[in-house]
């Protein structure tokens, strides 16, 4: 069983006791999908996403930056604010992922020589979007990439507070 990141939507479901996992695997990629679907067909105007894939993967991004739901639609404007310049995406979760590729057992605390270590998922290091999800995320989190708020935030940082920074300016 090969498991794609991305390709599940995370969320309760209700099944019955003996489901089969390939059937449980299967409600979650539809599930998936039609979250997808529903978010491309209903998505902003002029962002700068070629397809689906694009924007799932930087859902995926917006899921692991976001320090709360209510978050996301601002962070996704960061991102989107600095693909659309060609500014690269320095994203701490896209680092730790091109390291460990979503194996916990071997994940590590980022550290600064990991920012100059090039994968296809170091946006420190590489322009735009990785070449894949980094998890998969939430309805919220897709939502939030098809419809960020209009900002002209390119950064942010975590505050003492647990809530992110937002600024126009470094």
């Amino acid at each position: 069983l090969v498991l794609e990141e991305g390709r599940f939507a995370p969320d309760t479901y209700n099944v019955a006791y003996k489901i089969r996992s390939s059937h449980l695997l299967q409600v979650m990629r539809t599930k998936q999908d039609e979250i997808l679907q529903n978010a491309w067909d209903t998505r902003k105007m002029g962002l700068p996403l070629q397809d689906k894939s694009e924007l799932l993967i930087l859902a995926s991004i917006i899921e692991k930056e976001a320090a709360n739901i209510s978050e996301m639609p601002k962070v996704a404007s960061v991102f989107l604010n600095r693909l659309k310049i060609g500014m690269r995406l320095q994203s701490d979760p896209t680092v730790i992922y091109g390291l460990d590729l979503g194996n916990i057992a071997k994940r590590a605390l980022i550290k600064k020589s990991d920012l100059k270590k090039s994968n296809s998922y170091n946006t420190y290091r590489i322009s735009g979007l990785p070449s894949s999800p980094i998890c998969n995320p939430s309805k919220s989190a897709i939502t939030a990439a098809a419809n960020p708020v209009l900002s002209k935030f390119f950064y942010f940082v975590m505050s003492g507070t647990g809530q992110h920074i937002f600024a126009e300016t470094f």
